[in-house]
């Protein structure tokens, strides 16, 4: 059948081209299919100093019903996060900025060492490891090699500092690390290590890359610390290459730099970059040249901190805005983006354990906006529906619960993996511990801390007090107890002394919000 097929195509040019673009669509439909690559995060540092390995945070979206789960993971994360997975969504390699490993938690061969210098030596590492992972959030990225199925590119920025009297940190290179997935029986080895392909004053942060038109090579988009320059590189099968810079948009605020975040829009049409002293910069994009084009600007927005980052809706047209205590909604259809803004939110205070305020966004791959803070939580604030305009966005704060606290928490930082498909997210991938929840609320418990006997008290009538279940898990999200609700106290007397979750879920009825009630207990 091969050597037909060929027979035919050489001898009738017409039906050449019709067969090879027939071929070439199916090939590409295939691969669109599924594109995972960002279906699993790994994220936080090690919660456990006495157990064996580093106890972090993962999140697979392969589930249908999701639960964050502690992961023993190779490495610890500070803010340089990114992690890639085959089209199914199985994991292959991840990096925290100074180290590659690989889907079976090991430090890739030759992974180690990412980054080196001066900075890395003297200042950050502590024994001669990578104990403390690698500063900088959006300045790392891996992106397939648009020439070579199983080649993967590890661009970094790497810190670099003086010995002097006055004592600088800046950034000064891009450099890039190269893997071959194919080899040490396909655990993965780094072949070329820690290569420079830009010289300059990069901005710290804001490094985004999304496809190109033809669906396969990259484009790479890192402004520059100087007037207002954004440098464009293009990865194709023949490497990286640097394209003349724009200049376009105003001139860069002094405080620019590590402000902020960058985001190509999922549809892969606009391009925006917020911070807080130059406000939100929207540009048109074209994927088939890498140009930025029709700025509009957005300022004057009430400020609370330095650091502040964006994300977009699933369907584009939506932008939200975090910067300390609020959450802005930027309506993208306005001609005027000042008469799209919506005021969505304040940070209502309460601590997880520390300060949960808004410093970070990111669109996860089940159509939710997750939004973190800059310090250990326990827990994430959530948009259910980032498609929806005004408070129909269904904001939650600390929406997500984590089954422990993790340090310094970060995402990962990933290009838009599904830019040409039709759907650019899985809303039936639900987030909550095995339950379909939309709201949580606080459960009211007593005595907290309990020895033996805790009193419940349910919210809502009576009458609905036995429809529904209770449970209690640990902190590593494992089930304890379960049981039809309806009794007012929990015999708990058999548990070990340690932090618990008791939750509420009541039995669903259609129409209405389906709402979870849980509270952290700890038992003496």
């Amino acid at each position: 059948m091969d050597n037909l097929l060929v027979l035919n195509i050489r001898s009738n040019s017409s039906m050449n081209k019709r067969i090879l673009l027939t071929l070439l669509s199916l090939f590409q439909l295939s691969l669109l299919s599924a594109q995972k690559q960002d279906y699993i995060w790994l994220m936080g540092k090690d919660q456990n100093v006495v157990q064996d390995g580093l106890q972090g945070m993962r999140l697979d979206f392969n589930e249908t019903m999701i639960q964050p789960k502690i992961e023993t993971n190779a490495l610890n994360f500070d803010r340089n996060n990114a992690v890639l997975c085959d089209h199914e969504g199985n994991l292959l390699a991840y990096t925290n900025g100074c180290a590659v490993a690989n889907a079976n938690h090991e430090i890739m061969m030759n992974g180690d060492s990412l980054n080196w210098g001066l900075f890395h030596e003297h200042w950050w590492m502590d024994d001669g490891d990578c104990r403390k992972g690698y500063p900088g959030r959006q300045d790392i990225l891996m992106l397939t090699d648009p020439g070579y199925e199983k080649g993967v590119y590890v661009l970094q920025k790497p810190q670099e500092f003086n010995f002097g009297t006055d004592f600088e940190l800046f950034r000064k290179y891009l450099l890039y690390s190269y893997i071959d997935l194919d080899a040490n029986n396909g655990l993965g080895l780094v072949t070329l290590k820690n290569d420079t392909f830009y010289t300059g004053n990069p901005h710290w942060g804001y490094l985004s890359a999304i496809h190109h038109e033809n669906g396969n090579d990259w484009w790479i988009i890192q402004p520059e610390d100087t007037l207002n320059q954004y440098n464009r590189f293009l990865i194709n099968s023949e490497g990286i290459h640097h394209q003349e810079a724009l200049r376009i948009g105003p001139t860069w605020h002094e405080n620019t730099g590590s402000s902020g975040e960058s985001k190509f829009s999922p549809d892969g049409l606009k391009y925006a970059l917020y911070s807080r002293d130059n406000g939100l910069l929207l540009y048109d994009f074209d994927r088939s040249t890498g140009l930025l084009s029709n700025l509009k600007q957005l300022e004057g927005l009430e400020i609370d901190e330095t650091f502040s980052g964006l994300e977009f809706s699933p369907n584009s047209e939506i932008l939200y805005i975090v910067n300390g205590q609020y959450l802005y909604q930027v309506d993208l259809l306005e001609e005027d983006l000042s008469q799209g803004v919506t005021l969505i939110d304040i940070y209502d205070g309460t601590p997880d354990p520390f300060n949960n305020r808004f410093m970070q966004a990111a669109l996860a791959p089940n159509c939710k906006i997750y939004i973190r803070s800059g310090s250990g939580n326990q827990s994430w604030h959530v948009i259910h529906q980032p498609n929806e305009r005004g408070k129909a966005c269904d904001f939650e704060q600390r929406g997500l619960l984590f089954p422990q606290q993790f340090a310094t928490g970060s995402f990962p930082n990933v290009p838009r993996w599904r830019v040409d498909e039709e759907e650019k997210c899985d809303p039936s991938i639900m987030t909550m511990f095995g339950e379909t929840v939309y709201y949580r609320r606080e459960l009211s418990v007593y005595p907290n801390p309990v020895h033996d006997y805790l009193q419940i008290n349910y919210p809502g009538s009576d009458s609905n007090r036995d429809r529904g279940k209770l449970l209690v898990y640990d902190m590593q999200g494992q089930v304890l107890l379960e049981q039809s609700a309806g009794t007012t106290q929990l015999d708990l007397s058999h548990l070990a002394k340690g932090s618990y979750v008791v939750e509420y879920i009541p039995e669903y009825v259609s129409g209405q919000e389906r709402i979870l009630y849980n509270e952290v207990i700890v038992k003496m």
